[in-house]
């Protein structure tokens, strides 16, 4: 199993990210255009095109994610610190 890097998030991703696993919940029962519409019930009404294409991009990379782990499996969030204290205190 690998671990993939991310790029950092602002606090307005991570406020969203709570939003976009809500969006990765309902999608199983959800048309893509339902699923575009919620994300854009969740932005702020002054968001640009180039915001949109960003938080479409997240919600597709969730899906490859969700994807990927449900396939080859994932790491559970304390194998995970284990494997980062190991790794730091070398």
């Amino acid at each position: 199993m690998r671990i993939l890097r991310t790029r950092n998030f602002s606090a307005e991703d991570c406020r969203l990210g709570a939003a976009l696993c809500t969006i990765e919940e309902e999608r199983l029962m959800s048309t893509v255009k339902e699923e575009v519409q919620a994300l854009l019930d969740k932005l702020p009404d002054d968001c640009s095109l180039e915001d949109i294409q960003y938080h479409l991009y997240v919600v597709e990379m969730i899906h490859r994610g969700i994807e990927r782990a449900e396939k080859e499996g994932a790491l559970g969030q304390e194998e995970v610190a284990r494997k980062l204290e190991n790794w730091i205190s070398k």
